[in-house]
C-alpha cells in the first residue's frame, strides 16, 4: 500500500468512538488540521445502534445515565431526543425462580429495597473498607437481614437474591465476580443526578454522536468516511526539540502519517493487548502499570424479537433466581445459561426483550453458533416463565460480542482489587506523554481515562473534549497568546483556589477543612496527589520511595502528624555509609574515611556560623570547603596520602550535590549555609514509614471532599490584581475565579513558567526570589536483588581516581557517563528486601533520561562488579528510578540557597510573603518547601508553609467579620 508522508497534521485522533468523535469535532471546529483514523468499518465504538425489529436497538451503550453534570444530556436536552423509560431500576424488578414461581410483589419489593439500601444508603460502609465489593456487600447484606424488616424471609430467597444481585452488580461493573471489584468503586465512581434510565425513543444512542457530527461541515465528514478501516499498528513518538513533528503513525494497510500530537482513544482492552508493540519507545512505566492493572470486563446483551408481546407491560425488569437443584440439572453445554440473570423490555419496541449475561460465560456465549444461543434463550425463558405464559419462538435474534471483537476486547472498565494493590489509576492512564519542553505528544482519551465517570459514554465524551482542549490551549500558549485575552467560557467561582496537590497544597486544604471551610478547590496537574512524595507498592508491605525517602527531625509538625496516625516506624536509616571503593578496586581504610568525614563536617559547621555573624564571606560553599580542606591537609596529612584524601573529598562534594539538589556546590552560598535548620531532637534522623511515604498523603486527603480535588488539570495562567478577584486558567479549558489563590507548585515549575504564568507579572521581589533560589536535579536508582549478597555491609560509596570510564564504555554502546555522578549505593533498611539505593547528582540525571531501564540495570551491575571485584556478582532482578528532573510538573529535585540569594538579599522568606490587594486582602500566596525560611528542601517545611498560608487567609476572612458556616 502507498504511504502518505507529504502532510503533517496538527493532531491525529485514533479511534472514532464517543471519545474520538468528541475530540475530532472540537479540534476540527477550532481550525486545526486533524486526521481521524478508525480501525473498524463504522464510527461509534461501543455505541453501536443497529436496526432490529421495528426500530433501533443498542448493542452497546443504551441509556443516558443522569441529567446533572452529564455532557450527553446537556448536548441533547434541547432537541427532545431522550425521555424516561419509566423504569425505577432496582425498585422495579419482578423476581421469578427457576421453578417458574413468581415472587409476590411485596417480596420482590422487599428484596429490591434491601439491595438498594446497600447500593445507595450503605455505600459508605462498602467504599471505606479495603476488602472487595463482594466481601463488603455480603457482610452488610447479612447485617441487614438480621433486622426486623426481614424477619420471616426464607433463607432460600435470601441466598437466591444475593446470587442474583452478584450478577447484577457484575453487569454494572463489567467484572467476572464482585470479589475482583474493589469496594472503593462506590466512592470513586460518581453518579449524575437525575433519571438514570433515559432512552432514545427508538433511535438509539448514536443520536448523541449525530448531534456532535452535525457541527462538522461536509469536508470533515468526508475526512472521516475516507479514513475508516485504518487500523493503527504503530505509534512512534520521537522527542525532537528542533522539530514539531514528533509522531509517526503507521497503519495495518501500510499507510503512514506524521503529526505534532496524537490522541489515542482505543479501549483499555486493546491497550492491554497491544501496548508492548504499539508504542515506540515504550510508554512510561507508570502508564504501563495502569494499563496492566486497571480492569475491563465483558457484559453482553441478547435481543429477541417476537411477533407479539407475550409478557405484561408491568414486567419491565425481570430477575432470574436460580435454585441450586435446577442449576445442577443443567448440562455442561448449557451452564452458560445460568449466568443470564434476567431481561428487560426494550424501550420503543414492545415486541423485543433484552437478556443480560456477564463474565466468563458471556465470553463463552460469543463463541457459540447463533442458533445455539437462540435455543438456549428459549430454554431459559420457558424454564422460568413457561408456567405463567405461553412463550412463542422468537422471529429474530441478535447479540453483542464485545470481547471477541479485536477492536474492543471488552465492554467497559472497572476498579479491581489489583487496581488498588498496584496503585493504578485512570488519571495516570489519561496523563499525556510529554516532550522535553512540555509538549503533549501522545494523549489518551476514552472512558477508561475518566476518573469518576469511567464505564460511561458521558465519561468518554468528556475525555475527548478534555484532551482536545488541552492541545488547543497548548497551541495557543505556544503562540504566546495569553489565555485570558481569548477566554469566553464560564468561570467556576470559589473563595479559595489552591494550585498544586503536593504536601503544601494538601496541608492548606486540610487546614481549611479543619476550620469548617469547604468553599475551595485544589487543582493538581498530575494524575495523583503527593507531588514529590511518591511511594510505589511492589508487594503487600514493601514500597519504593521515588521521591522523599525519610522524615528529617522528630519535633516538627509534619512528624507529629505522622506519629499521631501511627504511620512511621521506629527504624532509622543512614546514608553514605559502608565500604568506600575506587574504580580500580582500591578500598579506603575505614579510619581514613572517618577522619576525612570529620574534617569535612567541621568545615561545614564553621560555615553555619557565618550567617549569624558579621563576618564577610564572599566564597561559595565549594570554594570554602576546598580551601579549608587544603589548609588542613597541608598541615596534618602526609604528602603520600593527600591524593587519597582529595579523592574522598571529591566524594563528599558529589554527596553534597545530592544532599542539596544542586549541579555544583560552587553555586551554594557559604554565607547562608547556616540558615537551614533540621528541626528535631535528633536532627540527623532518617525516619521511614510503615506503608510508604504516600500513606501520609492518604491520611491528609481524608476529610477533604473529593469534588474539591481536581487532578490531571494543569494551571496555565493566573490573572491577579483584577478588581479584587484572581482568575485561574487551566490547560483543559476550565477556569476559576477566587478571592485568594495559594500557589504551591514546585519552584522548578515557577522558574520555568512564572513570566508567562502570571498576569500582570509578579512583584519584583517575588520574581527575584524565584530566579535566585536554587533548584537543582537529584535522582535515585533502586536495584533489587534476589538475595542480599553484600552481607552486613551498609553500602558502597564510589570514588574515581581519574574519572576514566573507558572500560565501561567498551561494554556498552551508549554512554555511561552518568555513573560518575553516582555518589554510591546505600543498603535499604526499610523498604524492599535485598535492595540498594543509588543517588545521582547533577548532569547525571539528564544523561540517564535517554537510557532504558534494562541498560541501567546492566551498567550498574557491571559498575558494582568492577568496584567490588566480585566476578560472579548476581544481576539485579528489578530496577526502579526516579525521573523528577524531566517531569514538567516538577522540573528538578528541591531548593537550596544559592549565591544569588546572598547577592540579591532574597530567598524563601521573600517568596512566602503574601501579595496583597490595595484593600489589604491576600490575593496570591506561595507555599511549598522553597518558601520556608529555615526548613526549605524538606517535607516538613512544605507542610508548615501550607498551614501558614491557609491560616493567613483564614485570619483575613475572620477579621472581616465573616462566619465560616455561611461561606
Amino acid at each position: 500500500m502507498s504511504t502518505d508522508n507529504s502532510e503533517v497534521y496538527d493532531v491525529i485522533v485514533i479511534g472514532l468512538g464517543p471519545a474520538g468523535i468528541a475530540a475530532f469535532t472540537k479540534l476540527y471546529k477550532n481550525g486545526l488540521k486533524v486526521l481521524p483514523l478508525e480501525a473498524g468499518n463504522r464510527m461509534g465504538g461501543r455505541v453501536n445502534s443497529v436496526p432490529f425489529g421495528d426500530a433501533i436497538i443498542d448493542l452497546g451503550a443504551e441509556w443516558c445515565h443522569g441529567e446533572e453534570n452529564n455532557v450527553v444530556f446537556e448536548m441533547v436536552k434541547d432537541y427532545n431526543h431522550v425521555e424516561s423509560s419509566g423504569m425505577a431500576g432496582l425498585n422495579d424488578v419482578t423476581f421469578v425462580d427457576s421453578a417458574g414461581s413468581l415472587l409476590s410483589k411485596e417480596m420482590s419489593e422487599k428484596m429490591s429495597l434491601l439491595c438498594c439500601d446497600i447500593t445507595y444508603d450503605g455505600r459508605e460502609r462498602v467504599a471505606t473498607n479495603s476488602e472487595s465489593l463482594g466481601d463488603n456487600f455480603i457482610a452488610v447484606y447479612n447485617d441487614l437481614l438480621n433486622t426486623e424488616n426481614y424477619i420471616g424471609v426464607p433463607r432460600s430467597i435470601m441466598d437466591q437474591t444475593l446470587e442474583w444481585f452478584h450478577k447484577f452488580e457484575n453487569s454494572l461493573e463489567a467484572s467476572d465476580t464482585w470479589f475482583d471489584t474493589a469496594g472503593s468503586t462506590y466512592s470513586e465512581y460518581w453518579e449524575c443526578e437525575g433519571d438514570h434510565l433515559l432512552h432514545w425513543k427508538g433511535k438509539g444512542y448514536k443520536t448523541v454522536l449525530d448531534v456532535m457530527l452535525k457541527t462538522v461541515p461536509d469536508s470533515g465528514l468526508a475526512l472521516i468516511k475516507n479514513h475508516l478501516n485504518k487500523e493503527v499498528t504503530k505509534i512512534e513518538y520521537q522527542d525532537h526539540n528542533e522539530s514539531d513533528v514528533v509522531v509517526k503513525v503507521k497503519c495495518k494497510d501500510g499507510s503512514e502519517y506524521l503529526t505534532k500530537h496524537v490522541i489515542v482513544t482505543v479501549s483499555l482492552g486493546v491497550l492491554k493487548e497491544r501496548y508492548t508493540t504499539m508504542f515506540t519507545p515504550p510508554l512510561p512505566s507508570e502508564k504501563i502499570n495502569s494499563i496492566r492493572h486497571l480492569a475491563i470486563g465483558t457484559v453482553n446483551k441478547i435481543f429477541l424479537h417476537f411477533d407479539k408481546r407475550w409478557w405484561p407491560k408491568n414486567m419491565k425488569w425481570t430477575g432470574f433466581l436460580w435454585r441450586e437443584e435446577d442449576k445442577s440439572k443443567m448440562s455442561t453445554d448449557d451452564q452458560w445459561l445460568c449466568d443470564i440473570f434476567g431481561f428487560n423490555s426494550n424501550d420503543g419496541q414492545p415486541n423485543v426483550l433484552c437478556l443480560w449475561i456477564t463474565g466468563a460465560t458471556s465470553r463463552s456465549m460469543e463463541t457459540l453458533p447463533i442458533e445455539e444461543v437462540l435455543k438456549g434463550c428459549c430454554k431459559i425463558l420457558n424454564l422460568f416463565l413457561g408456567k405463567e405464559f405461553e412463550i412463542p419462538t422468537p422471529v429474530n435474534i441478535i447479540r453483542s460480542m464485545w470481547y471477541s471483537n479485536p477492536l474492543f476486547r471488552g465492554s467497559y472498565t472497572f476498579r479491581s482489587m489489583d487496581t488498588e494493590k498496584y496503585d493504578a489509576s485512570s488519571a495516570t492512564l489519561a496523563a499525556p506523554v510529554l516532550s522535553q519542553n512540555g509538549t503533549p505528544i501522545v494523549c489518551f482519551a476514552g472512558e477508561s481515562t475518566s476518573t469518576h465517570y469511567y464505564s460511561t459514554v458521558h465519561g468518554a465524551i468528556e475525555s475527548g473534549f478534555r484532551e482536545s482542549q488541552m492541545i488547543i490551549e497548548h497551541i495557543k500558549a505556544k503562540n504566546e497568546v495569553p489565555i485570558h485575552l481569548n477566554y469566553t467560557g464560564k468561570m467556576i467561582s470559589k473563595k479559595v483556589v489552591i494550585v498544586g496537590g503536593g504536601v503544601a497544597g494538601l496541608a492548606a486544604a486540610k487546614t481549611f477543612i479543619d476550620r469548617g471551610f469547604t468553599d475551595m478547590v485544589l487543582v493538581e496537574a498530575s494524575e495523583r496527589l503527593g507531588g514529590r512524595i511518591h511511594s510505589i507498592r511492589i508487594s503487600d508491605d514493601e514500597y519504593i520511595e521515588m521521591g522523599a525517602q525519610w522524615i528529617h527531625g522528630d519535633s516538627n509538625k509534619f512528624t507529629q502528624f505522622a506519629k499521631e496516625h501511627n504511620l512511621i516506624t521506629n527504624l532509622h536509616s543512614n546514608e553514605g555509609e559502608g565500604r568506600f571503593l575506587r574504580d580500580d578496586g582500591y578500598e579506603y581504610s575505614p579510619d581514613m574515611v572517618k577522619r576525612i568525614s570529620g574534617v569535612v563536617a567541621n568545615i561545614l559547621e564553621e560555615c553555619e556560623s557565618f550567617y549569624a555573624s558579621d563576618k564577610e564571606c564572599d566564597f561559595s560553599l565549594g570554594e570554602y570547603l576546598r580551601l579549608e580542606f587544603e589548609k588542613y591537609t597541608e598541615k596534618n596529612v602526609e604528602a603520600s596520602e593527600v591524593g587519597l584524601w582529595n579523592e574522598i573529598l571529591n566524594w563528599h562534594i558529589r554527596f553534597q550535590c545530592v544532599d542539596n539538589a544542586c549541579t555544583s556546590i560552587d553555586n551554594l552560598s557559604a554565607k547562608l549555609w547556616g540558615i537551614y535548620d533540621f528541626d528535631g531532637g535528633n536532627s540527623q534522623s532518617h525516619t521511614s514509614f510503615k506503608r510508604g511515604f504516600s500513606s501520609v498523603i492518604d491520611k491528609m486527603v481524608e476529610g477533604i471532599p473529593q469534588r474539591a480535588l481536581v487532578l490531571s488539570t494543569t494551571v496555565k495562567e493566573v490573572k491577579w490584581n483584577n478588581n479584587g478577584k484572581v482568575n485561574v486558567y487551566c490547560l483543559n479549558g476550565e477556569a476559576y475565579e477566587a478571592d485568594h489563590v495559594i500557589i504551591s507548585v514546585p519552584l522548578g515549575v515557577l522558574k520555568k513558567n512564572h513570566k508567562k504564568m502570571f498576569h500582570p507579572k509578579l512583584p519584583q521581589n517575588h520574581t527575584t526570589a524565584i530566579e535566585s533560589i536554587g533548584f537543582g536535579p537529584i535522582g535515585k536508582v533502586f536495584l533489587e536483588f534476589a538475595t542480599s549478597w553484600w552481607g552486613d555491609c551498609k553500602g558502597f560509596q564510589l570514588t574515581w581516581a581519574q574519572l576514566e570510564l573507558d572500560k565501561l564504555k567498551t561494554t556498552f554502546k551508549k554512554s555511561v557517563d552518568w555513573v560518575k555522578y553516582l555518589s554510591g549505593f546505600d543498603v535499604l533498611t526499610v523498604g524492599p528486601r535485598h535492595t540498594l539505593l543509588g543517588w545521582i547528582s547533577s548532569e547525571g540525571n539528564e544523561i540517564l533520561r535517554e537510557i532504558p531501564d534494562a541498560m541501567v540495570s546492566e551498567q550498574c551491575h557491571e559498575l558494582l562488579k568492577r568496584f567490588t571485584g566480585i566476578k560472579n556478582l548476581p544481576k539485579p532482578i528489578n530496577v526502579y528510578r526516579s525521573t523528577w528532573v524531566i517531569n514538567p510538573n516538577i522540573n528538578g529535585g528541591f531548593s537550596n540557597l544559592s549565591r544569588e540569594c546572598d547577592k540579591t538579599k532574597t530567598g524563601p522568606k521573600t517568596l512566602s510573603e503574601p501579595i496583597v490587594s490595595s484593600t489589604g486582602k491576600p490575593e496570591l500566596l506561595f507555599a511549598g518547601e522553597a518558601c520556608h525560611p529555615t526548613f526549605f528542601s524538606t517535607v516538613h517545611g512544605a507542610f508548615e508553609t501550607g498551614i501558614q498560608q491557609a491560616e493567613t487567609v483564614c485570619q483575613f476572612i475572620e477579621s472581616n467579620g465573616h462566619n465560616w458556616s455561611k461561606l
